[in-house]
C-alpha cells in the first residue's frame, strides 16, 4: 500500500440481534492493516445485547459511528448508512462474518491500480457457526461470474468494496427488495474485479438471511431434514464446480438416497469438460426454465 488518506474507505454494517458474533466481526475490522477508515454500524432495532456491545466499542475507538433506529430491514439500513459515509469507497461487513487482516489493503490496491474499477470482491472461506472452515469458495473467472449474475449471485455481499460515486449514480440498493439487493446492484456495475484469494470468512448457519427465506416462504413439515439435504447438495456442487471431485464424492456417498445427490455423485466420474458444461451452463439454464414454470422453485434453488 503506497497511498494513505483520511477516511478513504467507509466500512458499513447493519446489525439486528447479532450479539453472538458481533464482537468477533467488529474486531476483524478494527484489526485491518489499513487503518484510515470509518466504521458505520446501524443498530436496526436490536432487542438483545447488541446496542450495549456497540456502545462499548464506540467509546473505545473513534473510527466507529453508531446509528440506533427502529427496525427497517437490511436494504433500507444500508442505504441510510451509505448516505452518511465520508469515504470514497464503501466496504461491506456483515455481523456474522470475519474480514481477514489484509482485506481492505488488498482491495484498495486494486482501485489504485485500476481507477476505473467500480467494485472489488474476493474469494472467501465458508465457516460453520463456531468458526471452523468448511470450504474455500473459489470463484470462476470474471466472465462467468458476470454471465451468471441474473441466475445466481456468486459474489459474497460481505466480501465487496465498491466506489461510492458509482453506487450513488446507480441510485443505491433497491428498497423494494428484501433479498437480492446486492445482486441487482452488481448487475448494473460495469467494472468488477475479483481477487483470487479468500479475504473474508462467511458464516454459514441457519440464521443467515438466505436460509430464513425458506422458512418464511415454504411449508415444509421436516424443515431440518430439508435444510440438511440442501446443504449437502450445495457444498457438493461447490466442490464439483471447483474441480475437487474426491471431496465431493466423500461428501455425497453417504447421502445417495437422494436422487439429486446420486446424480452429482455419478457426475464426479465424468470427464472434466462435461462437468464444466453441466455445472456452468446446463445447470443454470435448467434453473431459469424451472423458475419460469414453477415460481416456488426460485425460492429453493
Amino acid at each position: 500500500m503506497n497511498k494513505e488518506f483520511d477516511t478513504l474507505v467507509s466500512v458499513v454494517m447493519s446489525v439486528y440481534n447479532g450479539e453472538k458474533h458481533l464482537k468477533e466481526s467488529i474486531e476483524s475490522v478494527l484489526g485491518q492493516t489499513f487503518s484510515n477508515f470509518e466504521f458505520i454500524i446501524v443498530d436496526d432495532g436490536s432487542n438483545d445485547n447488541s446496542p450495549q456491545i456497540l456502545e462499548r466499542y464506540r467509546k473505545k475507538d473513534s473510527r466507529i459511528r453508531i446509528i440506533h433506529q427502529e427496525n427497517i430491514g437490511l436494504t433500507k439500513s444500508l442505504n441510510k448508512a451509505i448516505n452518511l459515509v465520508q469515504g470514497e469507497y464503501i466496504a461491506r461487513q456483515d455481523v456474522d462474518d470475519i474480514s481477514l487482516a489484509e482485506r481492505l489493503e488488498k482491495q484498495l490496491n486494486i482501485f489504485f491500480k485500476k481507477p476505473q474499477t467500480d467494485l472489488v470482491a474476493s474469494w472467501y472461506y465458508i465457516i460453520e457457526d463456531k468458526g471452523e472452515i468448511i470450504i474455500e469458495r473459489k470463484l470462476p473467472n470474471l466472465k462467468t461470474v458476470k454471465r451468471l449474475l441474473p441466475f445466481e449471485n456468486l459474489i459474497c455481499h460481505a466480501s465487496v468494496t465498491f466506489k461510492k460515486s458509482t453506487f450513488f449514480e446507480l441510485e443505491g440498493y433497491d428498497e423494494k427488495l428484501k433479498y437480492g439487493q446486492d445482486k441487482y446492484m452488481w448487475m448494473k456495475m460495469k467494472n468488477i474485479e475479483i481477487i483470487p484469494e479468500p479475504l473474508i470468512k462467511y458464516r454459514w448457519h441457519i440464521g443467515n438471511i438466505t436460509h430464513a427465506r425458506f422458512k418464511e416462504k415454504m411449508k415444509i413439515e421436516d424443515y431440518d431434514y430439508f435444510l440438511n439435504e440442501r446443504i449437502i447438495c450445495y457444498f457438493s456442487s461447490l466442490l464439483i464446480q471447483q474441480g475437487e471431485l474426491k471431496k465431493a464424492r466423500g461428501l455425497l456417498k453417504t447421502h445417495l438416497r437422494n436422487p439429486r445427490h446420486l446424480f452429482y455423485y455419478m457426475l464426479t466420474f465424468l470427464p472434466s469438460w462435461i462437468i464444466d458444461i453441466y455445472m456452468w451452463r446446463v445447470r443454470y439454464s435448467a434453473k431459469m426454465i424451472l423458475g419460469l414454470i414453477f415460481p416456488y422453485y426460485r425460492v429453493i434453488k
